[in-house]
């Protein structure tokens, strides 16, 4: 019988000298080499040396995050460029904040590019056509000059690369193919891209600067004037749209002067100066052609189209000897203009080199409204059209989750959204689909492009080839990590709530990816 007190005592009691036998030595033994073998075997793919990467070890996220202060907001995604079945994105290696969506600045870049490789093409090209047609041409009984009597078509390709020489070509070509001199109309057609000049969420503030070179169909020179003032030093307000005239001209001194005017009227914006030596009257439109300037960056021209007519028109008056007819807007080239003369951009490839390396907005804006046009039988783009076709793009084609936004091509806009993933995302499918194309427009960290001066203490035998971007509070960047020359990683950061112009930022930045190439080339050795 149970003594007194043992009632309801478990079943599982037993006198004393006799051990429980689930406390046996041997099954606790066992039951603790279970469980120290299953945290071991759920640890060696982050830290061994065998096996893919599941995680970055706790260690190097610490230090990762130790050098971000608490001021700031630190966004991040990194992903294993080792595409598993049933994971085309590849496995993610660390998140912090990585589903936030926001403006990605110049990281819209990246996806800009990768969307025209696949619809466009590395070989396509802008083209800019100068048509006539055939029965257009009257030969003077008397003197037996050939004249253009009727309208010379002119179609504005888009071709960011254009430049003054290349409109020159192509009056060459015209005046070279039997023709003493222009009697019609000079049509341009600049219908190719959307006639408003800024993109959607475009700032009122983005300034007077090339980086924020008005779009255009009819575009020349980057959009772009540079200025001098031969009399000496002066400065320009760097916050103000110019309007520049000439107050007062002599034969060794021009003196010019600028106003800040929102407002002014369309020929106000007509900031060019011919080349032919004719004097200049007293209050006529500047600045001079020369690209020579004093300490002053360029200055973007608010009505692109206003500075391509004028600069055809000095083209096609040089080539002919005389003035030529005025340049006004147009149809497009019909089809019955049999005579045609082609300006080819160079590859789009290239372009996009230099996109990326340079961080040039302008390009990046005429590929994007390429994306539509290129394909359009009609040859026509807007932007909310090239918008979708992004956001086709990167859902369907490359399956991108979640929401997302881009609404320009550049990431000057603040109406853009994606999050860090999303970006890392896009570079690791780029990455498969592409068979590296993209990868290899990146400029090298610490080498060329924006990111020439950052990344000089990263481990021997990596490095790091991204695209760095830029807003008002806001430092991104993404790219791949490659370790003795083959790529491993891809990651994307976004750094934010700080100052504008603040260079710690820049360490912080270079900071985190130094840690994340240390575990790499341990990784990866």
């Amino acid at each position: 019988m149970p003594k007194h007190g043992d009632h309801g005592r478990s079943s599982c009691f037993r006198p004393p000298g006799r051990r429980p036998r689930f406390l046996a030595p041997d099954a606790l033994r066992s039951f603790l080499l279970v469980i120290c073998f299953s945290v071991f075997c759920e640890c060696a793919q982050a830290w061994l040396w065998w096996g893919p990467p599941r995680r970055l070890p706790r260690r190097v996220e610490r230090r990762m995050l130790k050098q971000v202060p608490r001021s700031l907001d630190f966004g991040m995604a990194v992903r294993a460029l080792e595409v598993e079945a049933g994971n085309p994105a590849g496995r993610l290696l660390f998140a912090r904040a990585a589903e936030v969506s926001g403006p990605p600045a110049s990281l819209l870049k990246l996806a800009t590019a990768a969307a025209a490789l696949e619809i466009l093409g590395p070989d396509y090209r802008f083209r800019t056509i100068m048509a006539h047609r055939p029965e257009s041409v009257v030969i003077d009984s008397l003197t037996g000059r050939r004249f253009l009597a009727d309208t010379l078509f002119v179609q504005a390709g888009g071709d960011p690369c254009l430049a003054p020489e290349g409109l020159d070509e192509l009056a060459v070509l015209l005046w070279r193919s039997g023709l003493d001199s222009l009697v019609g109309p000079v049509a341009l057609n600049r219908d190719r891209f959307d006639h408003r000049r800024r993109g959607p969420g475009w700032m009122w503030d983005d300034g007077p600067g090339a980086w924020a070179a008005r779009v255009s169909a009819a575009t020349v020179n980057g959009n772009c004037l540079s200025l001098r003032n031969d009399c000496g030093d002066w400065s320009i307000p760097g916050s103000a749209l110019m309007r520049i005239r000439v107050l007062r001209t002599g034969p060794e001194c021009s003196v010019l002067g600028l106003q800040r005017n929102w407002r002014a009227e369309r020929d106000d914006f007509l900031l060019y100066q011919p080349r032919r030596s004719a004097p200049l009257a007293a209050d006529s439109l500047n600045p001079p052609r020369s690209w020579i300037r004093p300490g002053i960056g360029p200055v973007n021209v608010e009505y692109p189209d206003s500075l391509y007519r004028s600069m055809l028109y000095e083209s096609l008056s040089t080539a002919f000897g005389k003035h030529a007819p005025p340049v006004l807007d147009g149809p497009p080239p019909p089809e019955d203009a049999a005579i045609r003369f082609e300006l080819l951009s160079p590859p789009l490839q290239q372009i996009l080199d230099t996109c990326l390396t340079g961080s040039w907005n302008l390009g990046a804006e005429c590929v994007f409204q390429e994306l539509v046009a290129g394909q359009d039988s009609m040859g026509r783009s807007t932007w909310e059209r090239a918008s979708g076709t992004m956001h086709s793009f990167l859902c369907d084609s490359l399956g991108l989750p979640g929401s997302l936004r881009a609404v320009d091509g550049s990431g000057i806009s603040r109406y853009n959204a994606l999050s860090m993933d999303q970006v890392c995302r896009i570079l690791v499918r780029s990455e498969v689909r592409l068979l590296g194309s993209l990868r290899d427009l990146l400029p090298f960290a610490g080498e060329e492009g924006t990111l020439a001066d950052g990344f000089q203490d990263l481990p021997l035998g990596v490095t790091v080839r991204a695209k760095s971007g830029t807003l008002t509070g806001r430092r991104t960047l993404a790219g791949y990590m490659e370790v003795r020359g083959r790529p491993r990683l891809a990651f994307a950061l976004n750094l934010s709530g700080h100052p504008s112009g603040t260079e710690s930022v820049s360490a912080v930045r270079d900071g985190i990816i130094r840690e994340l190439a240390h575990w790499a080339e341990r990784k990866y050795r």
